[in-house]
């Protein structure tokens, strides 16, 4: 039975980036069924808003979704919600599952690298899903910004689970959580991750923070 992908080309670049994604699936054969849903600037012209209730809606009742790039920076007013902050936290899409593998006949720094990161989405430093109301960065003069930065124990507590439950049948998940696990800077204030894997390079990270050690 295929899976019900949701296609959300986005705007800008990102109706030909999913073109692109959805070739690269229907030529590994992926058992796939897909569901285009308006959003971005398209649906803001057809609807009223970039995030209609029928995307949101159909959304629910998918298997995954494709979201291509937004121009974001091009959204003013309520009208024009950024759709991917709105779709982490009305999902509850919190883990950001990225896996980073060496691949031999590739130059790389470190040639045994094999982790997944696992970034939080939902909270950090994110300007607008931080707050309850309006946007977590305040401006008290035009040339400074004071930014809100969001984290809770559950949201620590709950992206620590997901990196050490991924099924072990996943080509790049690796048995045994303890092996490296724990809280890494993920290259922006306020955006934690868990790392997992065999080779855990240390220093060098993004601003001069390093991944972390074994975690006992």
């Amino acid at each position: 039975m295929p899976y019900r992908i949701a296609v959300l080309p986005g705007d800008g670049i990102g109706p030909d980036v999913v073109a692109a994604a959805q070739r690269v699936a229907e030529a590994a054969a992926a058992p796939v069924e897909w569901l285009r849903l308006p959003v971005g600037l398209p649906a803001r012209a057809e609807f009223g808003t970039t995030l209609p209730d029928v995307t949101l809606s159909e959304l629910t009742t998918c298997d995954g979704a494709l979201l291509g790039p937004l121009t974001t920076h091009a959204y003013q007013g309520p009208a024009m919600p950024n759709p991917s902050a709105v779709l982490r936290t009305r999902l509850g899409l919190y883990a950001n599952i990225r896996p980073v593998h060496a691949w031999a006949g590739v130059p790389c720094r470190y040639p045994e690298l094999d982790v997944v990161v696992v970034r939080e989405n939902t909270q950090g430093s994110y300007a607008d899903r931080n707050l309850l109301d309006g946007n977590g960065e305040l401006r008290p003069d035009p040339d400074t910004v004071i930014s809100v930065r969001l984290v809770t124990r559950a949201a620590c507590a709950r992206l620590v689970r997901a990196a050490c439950v991924m099924p072990p049948g996943m080509a790049w998940a690796v048995p045994g959580c303890g092996r490296a696990a724990g809280p890494a800077h993920a290259g922006a204030p306020g955006q934690r991750a868990a790392i997992r894997g065999r080779a855990v390079p240390r220093g060098g990270g993004p601003r001069g923070g390093g991944l972390p050690g074994r975690a006992g």
